[in-house]
């Protein structure tokens, strides 16, 4: 051996004699053998009898390592499928790992969790670290994802051509659930199993929204309903949002250029309670990292430690688990430093003057923006979208909901109902009064669907803070006659509408109300240069007139979508997908006028002035 020299400095040898003499020590005297001998050792399991009991010791096997050339094209990459047939039959024991390079030139480790070792059933994937561009707040991967499958009121996963199941996440440590999914279905796990326990609505099939679910009381495990098929799919625990000082929960995306951490800053261990260092295998900690003149600092440590310029220690702020959030530094003189601490598969971001879900954060110690003001009045509020398919395809409400920061959004609208009573149908909501249009026999309650009617108007849920009424669109082309406000006739439109309106503001009498005109439409001519007429030689503005006059009869601000929106009889392929229903450019523009709309009429608290107004 070549002296001076440690073992891993040597080079190494690939191809062996069986000659090579290896060192070993047994009790007191030091001895040699050769790597023939060596095998014959393992061999025979240790003994003299010849078997491969030693087989049961290996855990784990790197398919890419073994078989460099078995996989896609004659390369070490491997799907889960492709790799588990590499593995040798006498290795295929309960809780052996698989590991595998994928198609992306990423490592993926598999654990056989028994059955049939070739089924990608019986597999759980690990967690891993992952590279920085994988990171994410979506607990979502596509090896949880089982195409054409449903889940049955027994909560078996069994086939169903075009609908989806996310399987599955253990929900223990959570208390809510966010996710676009259309349904949730909530287990116990047992000894023998999951047992299931009920299930939840989530979403609109579209998967155009996250909703935030309360978790199945005694629940720990859940399953998710996709009814259509959603590119987008998400799900994570409130652990993995941010919260703004407003209340609202929103998805971070990083820009991880920002990060302060490097891994020349990271040491092993955790800054304790006094401020010192305590090695820890368990822990990463950080040098410490300047903070001077840092208002925010936006971290997922789990805890931080400040320290004043010259390293004294100071305390801790901002303790809590390793989640993404946003940690508000006192600005005291003293506080000069800070170290941050994280669980070692964590990766570690920490970022000065940076929150990513808000770029437009105010800065409290200058002038605040005005519609910045107005935008907060909106902020943790629950909306509630009522009318027909313009409501039910939300093609715009997404936008409006999220740019002020809502808690929710109730969707509630029913594709082809009118106003009036004309040609009504019954159709079955949920007993939330949801109606799901993708699978209406999911509905457990019949109603007759037109909007002036008491069943209709029922479906508006009570703790609506703000209704978008977007509707007309079905009487316009059904061609409903006007009338008169009160004639008495719910067949016409203006008798209808003032009555759905005195019912709504009856249901809900603290909700603030708004009523959109309808956007232009349906013109047989397409791009052209004159307004849709229909069968009662009425245009969309006739029926746009009746709805600001029923608005400023009841004191209901009017968002004029038709007339400020920009879509006209000259951009209707541009803006709409089938000559009615806008598209994401339509749903946009609506978007615009609604928001700008809403910042307009927005609520301002006004107090007694302190000081007499003096009169002269």
């Amino acid at each position: 051996m070549a002296e001076g020299l440690q073992i891993g400095q040597l080079i190494q040898k690939e191809n062996l004699t069986g000659n090579e003499l290896i060192p070993f020590q047994q009790g007191s005297s030091n001895g040699s053998m050769s790597t023939a001998t060596l095998k014959k050792y393992i061999g025979t399991g240790g003994g003299t009898g010849g078997g491969t009991d030693y087989m049961n010791y290996i855990t784990e096997y790197n398919v890419s390592v073994q078989h460099p050339t078995s996989g896609t094209g004659g390369t070490n990459r491997y799907t889960l499928e492709t790799a588990i047939v590499q593995v040798p039959p006498e290795l295929r024991n309960i809780g052996l790992k698989v590991s595998f390079i994928n198609s992306a030139g990423k490592v993926e480790t598999w654990e056989f969790q028994g059955g049939t070792f070739t089924s990608i059933d019986n597999w759980i994937r690990q967690a891993l670290n992952v590279d920085v561009e994988n990171i994410s707040v979506n607990k979502i991967s596509s090896d949880k994802i089982k195409s054409n499958k449903t889940i049955d009121n027994s909560g078996n996963i069994i086939s169903s051509e075009g609908r989806c199941v996310v399987d599955g996440f253990d929900i223990g440590d959570m208390d809510y659930l966010y996710t676009n999914c259309y349904g949730i279905y909530f287990y116990k796990k047992t000894e023998n199993g999951l047992t299931y326990l009920n299930w939840k609505r989530a979403n609109a099939a579209t998967g155009r929204n996250i909703s935030k679910i309360p978790k199945e009381k005694e629940s720990d495990y859940c399953r998710l309903l996709y009814t259509t098929e959603v590119p987008g799919k998400y799900f994570s625990g409130k652990e993995n949002f941010i919260f703004t000082e407003f209340g609202v929960a929103e998805v971070p995306i990083l820009d991880y250029s920002k990060n302060l951490i490097t891994e020349s800053i990271l040491i092993k261990g955790y800054n304790t309670v006094n401020g010192s260092l305590s090695v820890n295998e368990e822990y990463n900690t950080t040098q410490l990292i300047d903070i001077k003149d840092a208002k925010t600092v936006f971290t997922n440590a789990y805890s931080v430690a400040l320290f004043t310029s010259d390293g004294s220690y100071i305390g801790y702020t901002g303790s809590q688990t390793d989640s993404f959030r946003e940690l508000k530094i006192n600005q005291s003189p003293a506080y000069r430093y800070a170290v941050f601490n994280f669980n070692k598969n964590t990766h570690a971001f920490v970022s000065l003057h940076y929150f990513p879900c808000n770029p437009n954060s105010i800065d409290m110690d200058s002038t605040m923006n005005h519609d910045e003001i107005l935008r907060m009045a909106f902020s943790g509020k629950k909306m509630t979208s009522f009318g027909d398919s313009i409501v039910e395809l939300a093609s715009w409400q997404k936008y409006v909901w999220k740019y002020f920061n809502m808690a929710d959004h109730y969707n509630r609208g029913i594709g082809g109902s009118k106003v009036t009573s004309v040609g009504y149908k019954n159709k079955l909501v949920d007993e939330y009064g949801y109606y799901h249009a993708s699978n209406p026999s999911e509905g457990t309650i019949s109603i007759k669907d037109y909007m002036c009617g008491d069943e209709r108007v029922s479906t508006i849920p009570l703790d609506t803070d703000i209704l978008i009424i977007y509707a007309s669109a079905n009487d316009i082309s059904g061609s409903v006659e006007l009338g008169s406000i009160d004639d008495g006739d719910e067949t016409h439109f203006y008798y209808a509408y003032a009555l759905m309106i005195r019912k709504i503001i009856k249901r809900i009498p603290n909700a603030k109300i708004f009523v959109c005109t309808p956007h232009n439409f349906y013109n047989k001519y397409e791009d052209a240069d004159y307004p849709y007429k229909n069968n009662q030689n009425l245009t969309i503005l006739d029926y746009c007139k009746v709805i600001k006059d029923i608005a400023a009869i009841y004191g209901i601000p009017v968002i004029d979508v038709n007339g400020l929106s920009g879509i006209s009889t000259l951009t209707i392929t541009k803006d709409l997908g089938d000559q009615v229903h806008p598209n994401n450019i339509g749903g946009q523009k609506i978007a615009n006028v609604i928001i700008n709309t809403l910042i307009r009429f927005a609520p301002i608290g006004l107090q007694e002035p302190r000081v007499e107004d003096i009169f002269h």
